[in-house]
């Protein structure tokens, strides 16, 4: 598994999970509004070990539509996930 950080190749979402898991990390999926077909991704991503994903922007509101915050707001609750508020750091 650690050779894909030497490849130069990026490691599929899922083994990035599972490094981020296997180093004591909490592995959370940032933007999933973005995913054009989430539910399997996602689902495939819990298997894997994920362990929250983002619903929250850095100005405290739901991320994404009306109808998105709510779908977001299921799965999270249906998969049993950690929900993340995202930053917007500016240096």
């Amino acid at each position: 598994m650690w050779q894909l950080c030497f490849r130069g190749s990026e490691p599929l979402a899922e083994e990035a999970i599972k490094m981020i898991c296997h180093t004591g990390g909490v592995a959370v999926l940032a933007h999933p509004w973005a995913l054009k077909n989430p539910i399997p991704i996602i689902r495939g991503l819990k298997e894997a070990g994920l362990h929250g994903m983002e619903v929250y922007k850095s100005d405290g509101r739901l991320a994404g539509k009306c109808s998105v915050e709510k779908f977001l707001t299921c799965l999270i609750i249906k998969m049993m996930l950690l929900s993340s508020l995202g930053l917007r750091v500016s240096l």
